[in-house]
């Protein structure tokens, strides 16, 4: 189990993503392969249904897609939500645990 805080939050509309779906009401999230991310061949993408909360970072994304493309399958727990008290800027943690079937 890897607990990690998102890499991206800042592009396209994750702090509005983050504030509105980065809590603990909701408990997972799910991981999408983004193979063709022209800035990681590793990219994960963390996703509340289609909503994107940002992505693991590269070095956690290098550890997990592997494992993801020869077909274990992986989620992201909500840990916490990351608040700057200088500047309207969040995050969010997450742990990466492996679904057990």
């Amino acid at each position: 189990m890897l607990q990690t805080r998102l890499a991206g939050v800042s592009y396209n509309n994750r702090q509005h993503n983050i504030k509105n779906f980065g809590c603990g009401n909701i408990k997972t999230y799910r991981l999408q392969r983004d193979p063709d991310n022209v800035h990681d061949a590793n990219a994960i993408e963390v996703l509340m249904d289609t909503i994107s909360m940002g992505y693991l970072p590269k070095p956690v994304a290098a550890q997990i897609a592997p494992q993801i493309d020869l077909g274990k399958k992986f989620y992201a727990e909500f840990v916490s939500l990351n608040c700057c008290s200088f500047n309207d800027m969040v995050g969010l943690t997450v742990k990466i645990k492996e679904v057990i079937e």
